[in-house]
């Protein structure tokens, strides 16, 4: 069942469609995060120079979260072409919102799991866990560059669940005929 808001006579926003999709995202990127704290228990705890593997392995692990985005909203958008409303062009154009929006919270979600995850390591690990320096920085980005940041990731995401929604939607939907 669709919830439907019209935006100023153009696009018909399925926000169902958006909020599950979103879930999706919430669910793959809760899993990530737990999967990289559970990684960095393992390889970056407790050893002289845990610390630096320790952030190393959470580097690792932000990247492959960042570069499996559009492989996830290729997921998403195939798992969602059929059951959006309205015309191809409205159902694309949800898929895109849906995709870009997801991908922000994924984002955010595993970012923080491990960011805590680093957080209790490094602080709880014993004397040798706080040696990879970095002590007092503001972190490489401002609070304006991560949220253009995060913007500009959003995009292929969008481009690339849009696209498979379109696609598909051209083909007359997701199953194979």
């Amino acid at each position: 069942m669709a919830t439907e808001n019209q935006a100023n006579g153009g696009l018909v926003i399925d926000t169902s469609l958006i909020v599950q999709s979103i879930k999706y995202y919430a669910i793959i990127g809760l899993g990530l995060g737990l999967l990289g704290v559970i990684l960095l228990l393992q390889f970056g705890a407790g050893e002289e120079g845990g610390g630096l593997i320790s952030g190393i392995l959470s580097m690792v692990i932000l990247a492959f979260a960042v570069l499996s985005g559009p492989v996830i909203a290729a997921f998403i958008g195939y798992a969602t072409a059929e059951t959006g409303t309205g015309t191809l062009r409205e159902r694309v154009g949800n898929s895109a919102i849906a995709n870009a929006v997801g991908f922000a919270v994924f984002g955010i979600i595993v970012a923080g799991i491990l960011f805590i995850g680093l957080a209790l390591l490094t602080n709880g690990g014993g004397a040798g866990a706080g040696a990879g320096g970095g002590e007092g920085s503001a972190g490489p980005l401002g609070i304006a560059e991560l949220i253009t940041l995060i913007v500009l990731m959003m995009v292929p995401n969008a481009v690339v669940g849009g696209g498979i929604t379109f696609f598909l939607g051209r083909r007359g939907g997701a199953s194979p005929r």
